[in-house]
């Protein structure tokens, strides 16, 4: 969607969180029959399974996500589980029936917009014991989207194929995306420190004393 996001979603163009917008979007689910009073507030008794890490930063950002959600009426039962146990046991584990993992995420194996959009959100990639479709987003148009555009050699029309599925997947809204906290190391004057883009750590394949 480029810096101004997808412009057909109304929800993408205001990142920094719209409470009029949320509101009108709560009162269509009660047009629905979703319990909501008429402040665009979920009325109803039952209570979504929250799992989130024990430790900061994911607990801060899963304590901000459960501020969120309760402005808008919503019960959670929150629990905090170890990285690992957050994982293993719960969230890459479908039958847990969790609602919201808010300290999940992925990184792509390989530069290629597949790497990214096809574990994560291809129905046909939902697996019982290390599932990475959190949202279980199952569209057969998308999986069908999906299929074709692999086939496609690497170039421009690949690029073309990829970002229209990623459109599609957004229009679903499978999840909420949201900024990652800036990382950095301290080096001291001799040494040329590189961090690794996936751990945010030193890289010592290419860190070096000057």
């Amino acid at each position: 969607g480029g810096e101004k996001g997808f412009s057909e979603f109304d929800f993408m163009q205001h990142p920094e969180g719209d409470a009029e917008l949320a509101k009108q979007y709560m009162l269509k689910a009660k047009d629905e029959g979703v319990p909501v009073d008429d402040e665009g507030r979920y009325t109803g008794s039952e209570k979504l399974l929250m799992i989130a890490t024990n430790a900061d930063p994911g607990l801060q950002t899963a304590t901000v996500a459960q501020g969120q959600l309760q402005q808008l009426g919503f019960k959670l039962t929150f629990r905090k589980v170890p990285q690992d146990t957050l994982y293993t046991r719960f969230c890459n584990v479908p039958s847990t029936n969790w609602d919201i993992c808010p300290n999940v995420g992925w990184f792509r194996d390989f530069t290629d917009p597949q790497s990214l959009l096809e574990p994560t959100f291809k129905g046909a990639a939902i697996k019982p014991q290390g599932n990475v479709n959190y949202s279980m987003l199952d569209v057969p148009e998308i999986d069908d989207a999906m299929t074709k555009a692999a086939t496609i050699p690497a170039g421009e029309e690949r690029n073309k194929a990829w970002a229209e599925i990623n459109r599609m997947v957004v229009g679903q809204v499978p999840g909420i995306p949201y900024s990652w906290d800036d990382s950095f190391q301290l080096a001291s004057k001799d040494v040329q420190g590189v961090m690794n883009g996936y751990t945010t750590t030193w890289d010592f394949t290419y860190s070096f004393v000057k």
